[in-house]
């Protein structure tokens, strides 16, 4: 049977401490999503907009690869101010049902002047298999 398990992280924090992947099926690395507009611009402004678009992003980028947020099981952000990580957090609680296991970083400088960065790995298990 194909399979992702959830262990959630003891203190309650909105991540999974580990996640176990099990049987058939496929992984789907999503390449660093950054808040990008209409007009193909680097946003600016909340952290909760930039961070709602980075997971719109996600999304969008798992359909096109035929799964689904449900199905990633590791996200790394990439953050340019540790203090706005929160506003990040209260975003992603509203795109996950079961917490990814994840990482944060700050770092200096992210690609084009952004200020968040969310990257993911997704395992769409093989249903026919399970």
């Amino acid at each position: 049977m194909s399979g992702v398990k959830r262990h959630p992280h003891p203190s309650g924090l909105s991540i999974s401490e580990s996640v176990s992947v099990s049987g058939p099926g496929t992984w789907i690395h999503v390449s660093g999503q950054i808040p990008i507009g209409p007009d193909g611009e680097v946003l600016v402004g909340p952290m909760g907009d930039q961070a709602r678009n980075c997971l719109e992003s996600l999304d969008r980028a798992l359909v096109n690869a035929g799964s689904s947020l449900a199905d990633i099981v590791k996200i790394t952000l990439f953050i340019t101010d540790f203090t706005r990580l929160a506003e990040v957090n209260a975003v992603r609680a509203e795109f996950f049902d079961g917490f990814p296991a994840s990482s944060a970083v700050e770092v200096s400088r992210l690609f084009g002047g952004a200020e968040l960065e969310i990257e993911a790995v997704a395992f769409k298990p093989d249903r026919a298999a399970g």
